[in-house]
């Protein structure tokens, strides 16, 4: 490095003079120069004396300022931008959680969700379609087309990892995600699974279809925030095509399958869920189904807002080599009929 370049970077955080400060300088050594002319006699012995040190030090300040000037005018040095935030699972998932927070409460005294699923596992590659009434205290309705079903009643209740909750008692769950996690730990237990899968099981139950209020479901979003593991599918889409970020938590034993979340973050909205199988993750679903619609109502014969008249066509890969077969599971929020 040059000694102009060593110029240019000292103290370059500091603001260079101002204009008054300048014109002050440069008056104070055109004064003190006036002192004594080129060819003037030097009569008093004095006058060198002390005009030698006086000049030379004017200069020396004249020339601090103004090469304080030039660096303050100069171009700033150049610092390396910062890297971008690699986006991770706890990211996208804390971002739900915000949007999550500030939406609005929904009142009804039925919860209803219309979703199109497909089940390879039971050999039904068909979409289908599965419109799910929970009551708040009363009888609910199940309508699943892909079984035949015509409106089977569904019990008043929620699936929370082993045992079932009422609606009541959902709304009774922590907000905060450490004692909500707690919650959902116990209740997770003993189901034969690892337990971080079956934590994310629970909440991905409880996301995909059940009356949850804003601050619930921004707690959901960040308990599975602080799951160990929770995994990031870039660029992921759910199973009608539309772009989502998707997370899952992986095997936690050879042939161990799971779930998968599918999200926007933006919105907080749940897009899908799927049943995973086995330790390869690049195997087709289990079961995966895209949530249509969802909402409140006061009927069991009242669809949700924004409920299409017809399913889409589902984008999956129906075969892929390597893969074992198949195991039947789904992940619902309330008991399903026999």
């Amino acid at each position: 490095m040059d000694e102009l370049t060593l110029l240019s970077e000292f103290r370059s955080e500091m603001s260079g003079p101002t204009a008054a400060e300048t014109d002050a300088a440069r008056a104070a050594l055109i004064a003190a120069m006036a002192q004594v002319r080129p060819g003037q006699p030097r009569t008093k012995p004095s006058g060198r004396r002390f005009w030698l040190p006086l000049a030379a030090g004017t200069c020396a300040a004249a020339v601090g300022i103004a090469a304080a000037a030039v660096v303050a005018s100069g171009p700033r040095p150049i610092r390396p931008a910062a890297k971008p935030a690699v986006l991770t699972a706890a990211i996208v998932l804390r971002k739900a959680a915000s949007a999550a927070a500030s939406q609005a409460a929904g009142h009804g005294r039925f919860f209803v969700s219309e979703s199109e699923y497909i089940d390879p596992s039971n050999g039904r590659d068909v979409p289908a379609q599965r419109t799910i009434w929970i009551g708040n205290g009363v009888t609910g309705r199940l309508l699943d087309r892909g079984w035949g079903a015509t409106g089977s009643p569904i019990p008043p209740g929620l699936s929370f990892g082993r045992g079932v909750i009422t609606w009541s008692q959902l709304l009774s769950l922590p907000t905060a995600p450490g004692p909500l996690l707690a919650k959902i730990a116990g209740a997770s237990r003993d189901n034969g699974q690892p337990l971080v899968q079956a934590e994310f099981a629970t909440i991905v139950g409880l996301l995909f279809e059940s009356p949850t209020t804003p601050a619930l479901r921004a707690a959901l979003y960040l308990a599975a925030s602080r799951l160990p593991g929770v995994t990031l599918v870039p660029a992921a889409h759910d199973l009608i095509g539309r772009a989502a970020a998707e997370v899952y938590v992986p095997p936690g034993f050879a042939g161990n399958g799971g779930d998968a979340l599918f999200f926007d973050p933006s919105t907080s909205a749940v897009l899908g869920v799927a049943t995973l199988v086995g330790s390869n993750l690049q195997c087709p679903p289990a079961w995966e189904a895209a949530v249509l619609a969802a909402g409140y109502v006061n009927s069991t014969f009242q669809l949700p807002a924004g409920a299409p008249a017809s399913l889409r066509p589902v984008t999956w890969r129906r075969a892929v080599p390597g893969c074992p077969a198949s195991a039947s599971g789904q992940p619902s929020a309330s008991p399903s009929p026999s």
